[in-house]
């Protein structure tokens, strides 16, 4: 009897631990399924053996169950229907697993990073046109979800089902805030056209490069598998220098990362195509940008041998006008060459304006994705749904006549205001047309319509070679349109005459120059420029000295590369300073005075921005770069060691630095912790407050920009006298400012300083970065009652 009570208990164990069948989460209550001809339906978890049937309105079919319990079965000749119906998974006569309100239209995948990420609230709250369209958002038979799965360990890893999503959700106006808001009205567009359920998956991930979104498998030409062999082994900056190579800041953006964790599991999910919204994170500060149709061909090859469907289109968004950045001309132009990879299409938006690398106009973004589906999968001929797209071009004497596709009823010049429709000028003088001879010098032309060409001419160049328009990062007043209302692509005739990285016309150069007062004598600071073990310790990680070349590798932008000396002497030494490939012009002057030497820094590089020295590859922030240096020089100098420790690449949502201080922890909290010091130092304005203790008020004053008068972090989170203070920022959600003060020996403390919670793009936390460098350099300066130099 004892023996039959522990058997019953360990069957009645083992029936309650046994899983029942269910769907894959990518189904779910008020899925949109794809209509078509075969719709698969999987799950897990079923009994090899068993008989099990899906049923679905008036369609039963056989399901087939695998070893490992897995489970599948196909719909047949689904027709798209707004009538809500239950996908349920039966088991004789009992239902075991249900999807309620389930209809069947057409299903998209979106995928790219921030501006495919980008809410429907984000465009309401910067655009007011789109309150108009929150509001009248009712579309039930819209259907969105969110697939927030985070990466795996494992490279080669996939995950088998969904873990991280937000449930099918109607659109609604209280719902579609959460949408992405170019699919978002991509979807609408759709389902008002042909009056049918439209579904959005959403996969994107904002900041991340194109390589983690391609599948592993599909890195199969030479330079992709470069680029995943070195990813692979972490060779991270040899990865970085490679041509058309890739900054891998987190494990998110390693090759295959996000496929993996978020695609692969949806991969038997029958769906009409793929929207795509992304180049921002592969045409950034230090990114470089070629080859990445490349990278859009292996796209496209590897998503469509997933979903086992070679004609899936790929319709995605080429990169709008932007004024800070810096291989957008590039990389728009290697989106358009991309439009060679079959089924593609490319929405433009050369003309959409809007602040910052979030432009809210993503109105006409979905709209003008959605007249490439409409015309190219669903069959609407009649709709013009590109601008004019460059073709060929020939030469007669100075003038080139050019070629486009997509002219619809004839080209003409026009304009687009903010948030409005584009004004057409019969008589509009073209402009951002530009032609280049032999020499590969461009010159600004004069450009006329004939019939559905563009006639380009300039006195400048008398035997031209090459044409092109629109390169530049933000060419406002771009107005090549077509009569549907949609502008020309940039384009450029010759890509070996297309920078890769933002150059700006003519000779403009932008020049840095600061003075530093040096206490060693100028054969000292000479030979710390030129002698490998000392330049270690203060500006590089490896130099080497060979041949009349300085190679550095370098933590800091600018700083790395070879570099040829131009000129050596006992009180002056310059370089050919080259930045990825570009020769900029670095020079240093040591002038002896009672005190030790004068050091002049000069570095002059090709420019034109305002609001900092522009070098090749874009804003590196070269005078902070240089300041931080050099700070760090005169250390070393006078000390040994550096300054400010700096992690490098930097993390886009956290700031880590260290500073070692001549004082004691008590003098330096006092510092921290007192207006009138900080004043003192000019390190805070006149609206400063510190309330000195736990949950406190702590401002400096500042404000984050002038169109929001914020004045300073917050509170006071943590107050540990002499050693840690802690403080509310509003850098982001949670985001706060810690210094943590530990003390030495000979009267020294080392101050870690902390920034977490930072919600900017990298490229803003890196400005951050230096920001805070800085500030802690005055501090040391004035604890200290030093004078540090000034650019």
């Amino acid at each position: 009897m004892k023996h039959y009570t522990i058997l019953l208990a360990i069957l009645l164990l083992s029936s309650i631990a046994k899983a029942e069948p269910r769907f894959s989460a990518c189904f779910g209550d008020h899925a949109v399924l794809q209509s078509g001809n075969t719709t698969t339906v999987w799950g897990f978890d079923a009994a090899p053996g068993h008989a099990y049937f899906l049923k679905f309105g008036q369609i039963e079919t056989k399901v087939e169950v695998h070893g490992d319990g897995t489970w599948h079965a196909i719909l047949p000749n689904l027709k798209r229907s707004s009538k809500e119906d239950n996908l349920e998974l039966w088991d004789a006569q009992k239902v075991i697993a249900t999807a309620q309100g389930v209809v069947v239209g057409e299903v998209w995948l979106a995928a790219g990073q921030s501006n495919m990420q980008m809410q429907v609230r984000s465009m309401v709250k910067d655009m007011a046109p789109a309150k108009e369209w929150g509001a009248s958002a009712s579309f039930p038979n819209i259907r969105f979800r969110r697939v927030n799965d985070p990466v795996l360990s494992g490279r080669d890893a996939e995950a088998s089902d969904l873990a991280t999503y937000e449930p099918w959700e109607k659109m609604s106006p209280e719902s579609v805030g959460n949408f992405t808001a170019t699919a978002a009205v991509f979807a609408r567009e759709i389902a008002e056209t042909l009056n049918c359920p439209v579904g959005i998956i959403d996969v994107s991930w904002g900041g991340k490069p194109i390589e983690p979104f391609i599948p592993r498998e599909a890195f199969k030409t030479p330079f992709l598998t470069k680029i995943k062999s070195l990813a692979d082994a972490e060779k991270l900056d040899e990865l970085q220098r490679l041509r058309g190579g890739v900054i891998i800041r987190n494990p998110e953006g390693y090759p295959g990362a996000i496929f993996n964790a978020r695609m692969a599991p949806l991969t038997p999910f029958s769906i009409a195509g793929f929207l795509w919204y992304q180049a921002e994170s592969n045409a950034g500060r230090g990114e470089d940008p070629r080859e990445y149709r490349h990278k859009m061909a292996a796209l496209a090859s590897g998503w469509r041998a997933r979903w086992d469907d070679e004609s899936l289109p790929l319709n995605f968004v080429q990169l709008p006008s932007f004024s800070d950045a810096t291989g957008w001309i590039r990389v728009r132009e290697e989106q358009r060459r991309a439009l060679e990879i079959p089924n593609t299409a490319m929405a433009v938006t050369i003309d959409i304006r809007g602040e910052g690398i979030h432009p809210p106009d993503k109105l006409e973004v979905g709209k003008r994705l959605a007249k490439h589906a409409l015309r190219n999968t669903y069959g609407k001929k009649e709709i013009t749904a590109s601008g004019p797209l460059y073709s060929s071009h020939s030469v007669s004497k100075n003038e080139v006549t050019i070629q486009f596709t997509e002219t619809g009823k004839g080209l003409i010049s026009g304009n687009r205001p903010v948030f409005s429709a584009v004004e057409f000028d019969e008589r509009g003088e073209l402009k951002w047309f530009e032609v280049a001879g032999e020499d590969g010098k461009w010159h600004t032309a004069s450009a006329r319509i004939e019939k559905d060409t563009v006639v380009v001419s300039s006195e400048a160049e008398p035997n031209p070679v090459a044409v092109r328009y629109g390169c530049r990062t933000s060419p406002q007043g771009g107005n090549l349109y077509n009569r549907a209302g949609l502008p020309a692509s940039p384009f450029c005739s010759n890509l070996k005459m297309l920078g890769w990285q933002d150059q700006p016309p003519g000779k403009v150069t932008d020049t840095l120059k600061a003075t530093y007062d040096i206490d060693a004598p100028p054969e000292e600071c000479l030979q710390a420029w030129l002698d490998p073990k000392k330049l270690n310790l203060w500006l590089s990680t490896s130099a080497t000295l060979k041949d009349g070349d300085l190679i550095l590798t370098s933590r800091l932008p600018i700083i790395g590369g070879r570099h040829r000396i131009a000129e050596q002497t006992k009180e002056r030494l310059a370089f050919d300073w080259y930045i990825d490939g570009f020769e900029t012009s670095l020079e240093l002057d040591f002038k002896a005075t009672n005190d030790g030497t004068a050091l002049t820094l000069t570095h002059t590089s090709p420019g034109g921005r305002p609001d900092g020295l522009a070098f090749p590859p874009g804003n590196y922030y070269g005078d902070e770069v240089w300041k931080f240096a050099m700070s760090n020089f005169e250390h070393f100098i006078a000390k040994g060691g550096r300054v400010v420790e700096m992690p490098w690449p930097h993390n886009p949502h956290q700031i880590d630095l260290r500073i070692e201080i001549e004082a004691n922890p008590e003098r330096i909290w006092k510092h921290l912790t007192t207006v009138e010091k900080l004043k003192r130092a000019s390190l805070v304005d006149d609206t400063a407050k510190i309330e000195p203790h736990a949950g406190g008020r702590y401002s400096f004053g500042w404000t984050k920009m002038e169109s929001e008068k914020r004045d300073g972090p917050g509170f006071i989170a943590e107050w540990a006298e002499n050693k840690k203070l802690k403080v509310s920022w509003y850098g982001g959600r949670d985001s706060t400012v810690s210094w943590e003060l530990t003390e030495g020996n000979d009267n020294t403390t080392e101050v870690s300083f902390t920034h977490t919670g930072l919600a900017f793009t990298p490229d803003v936390t890196l400005s951050y970065q230096f920001g805070w460098a800085e500030f802690l350099i005055e501090l040391k300066g004035f604890v200290e009652e030093k004078k540090s130099a000034q650019p």
